[in-house]
């Protein structure tokens, strides 16, 4: 049996539009309790994140469907012995920010970002288990990340060898992306914008280019392949 994790996020309309579906299906070699929570914090905010306070509707099954009680040890804290369960839950996703989940599901004008490190609940003792996260994008949206990913079906799966890869990349899908090269970089750097509107290209990449460059010679490198600035 392999062991991994497979996160199922999708937009919903109406009175739920603010709010993102999701769905963890956890796979284990063997049944034992363990304790699943969100994160305590998101890369580059060094402050405690309280990502549960965005939860509504926390609930797991059996694959079969039938519902798992947990162990609750606190109000952050939730303990299941399954060596295989789904947890389904919906996150709020109403305020735009770096660090945030965001839906806005509107044909032409719509967004969606996903931070996974604020979306995805893990299982304490297992976080480097390999994990996919696939989601639901419309018909015709662009999308980009930093992780391998395919499309398949209304959705996009993304694939990451562990937990702490997946909520290092941060996810972002709308029907208008455009993406800036900047130029003279050792490695590929992009900006990628949201939104069809007129844009000052060269400008934009000479001027991010400078501060790239100064960046890479002060710290002798960049520990990275490519990198896209969302």
């Amino acid at each position: 049996m392999k062991e991994g994790v497979v996160y199922k996020i999708g937009m919903q309309e109406g009175q739920n539009s603010d709010f993102l579906k999701v769905e963890a299906h956890f796979l284990f070699k063997e049944e034992k309790p363990r304790t699943f929570r969100f994160p305590f914090w998101r890369p580059g905010r060094y402050e405690a994140g309280n990502f549960e306070k965005l939860i509504r509707g926390l609930q797991a099954f059996t694959p079969k469907g039938k519902p798992i009680l947990p162990e609750t040890l606190d109000q952050k804290n939730f303990v299941w012995k399954e060596s295989e369960l789904c947890i389904r839950y919906e996150i709020w996703a109403g305020e735009l920010n770096a660090g945030s989940c965001y839906a806005d599901p509107r044909t032409m004008e719509g967004r969606l970002q996903i931070n996974p490190i604020q979306a995805c609940i893990m299982s304490v003792p297992e976080p480097q288990i390999p994990c996919n996260l696939e989601v639901e994008v419309p018909e015709g949206w662009s999308f980009t990340t930093g992780l391998e990913a395919h499309r398949k079906e209304n959705s996009v799966v993304l694939e990451a060898c562990s937990f702490d890869r997946l909520v290092d990349e941060p996810f972002l899908a709308a029907p208008n992306l455009l993406s800036i090269d900047i130029p003279g970089t050792p490695c590929p750097i992009s900006l990628i914008v949201v939104g069809n509107f007129p844009v000052n290209n060269e400008r934009i990449a000479k001027d991010l280019g400078s501060c790239c460059q100064w960046q890479w010679n002060a710290f002798g490198g960049l520990d990275v392949e490519s990198y896209r600035f969302l």
